[in-house]
């Protein structure tokens, strides 16, 4: 079986991170940053495993899973989300054909394993995180925080004036990427406080 991966998410650090942990258990790796680019990726490399958020640009995690499947029924979807419950995610990720949901954030040795289970590896030696450049990322994460806040109040504006009809979307988006990357990069504290806010968002927009 190939051991090719198409890792799909609009927050580009969590692509990194996902696609540093796989390639460094051995996996070939392609990325997409939303749903329309993830079908494209998927015709061009044919991948037999695609790990893929469900809030995602143009088309959604679920969709994007439906539309792989009905391509080719062999391949195998594994969803996840840092703000969908289990209970509340799971039922839907079955019905569109996932073979699991994850929620975030994610345990990155727990991933490979199952990632592994997934190809028909289990059994294989398991990956131990704790030698890949992951406190790169956490630094990187860090240090690029302040401008993330910046553009995070320039969309809340946007917000409040009322005049871009995308503009609790943009918002919302950002958010939903803090709590699924910052706790899987260990920063549990604000990865906890944006799942928090991501919540009241949706109760909104709903």
């Amino acid at each position: 079986m190939s051991r090719s991966i198409l890792v799909v998410d609009d927050d580009p650090k969590m692509r990194e991170l996902l696609q540093i942990v796989l390639e460094s258990a051995g996996f070939e790796t392609s990325a997409a940053a939303d749903g329309e680019s993830a079908l494209r990726v998927f015709q061009q490399r044919n991948p037999s495993l695609v790990v893929a958020d469900v809030v995602l640009p143009k088309v959604d995690g679920l969709e994007l899973c439906r539309r792989i499947l009905a391509e080719d029924e062999e391949t195998s979807v594994i969803l996840m989300s840092g703000v969908h419950s289990l209970s509340l995610i799971a039922p839907d990720a079955e019905k569109a054909g996932a073979l699991c949901f994850l929620p975030k954030p994610i345990d990155l040795n727990a991933f490979v394993a199952l990632v592994r289970d997934a190809l028909g590896e289990k059994g294989e030696k398991s990956t131990t995180i704790l030698d890949l450049p992951l406190e790169r990322l956490r630094r990187d994460y860090i240090r690029g925080f302040p401008a993330m806040m910046q553009r995070i109040r320039e969309e809340w504006a946007l917000v409040l004036n009322g005049k871009d009809e995308n503009a609790v979307e943009h918002f919302h988006r950002s958010i939903h990427s803090i709590a699924g990357t910052a706790g899987t990069l260990g920063l549990k504290t604000l990865g906890d406080t944006a799942r928090e806010v991501e919540k009241l968002l949706r109760h909104l927009m709903n």
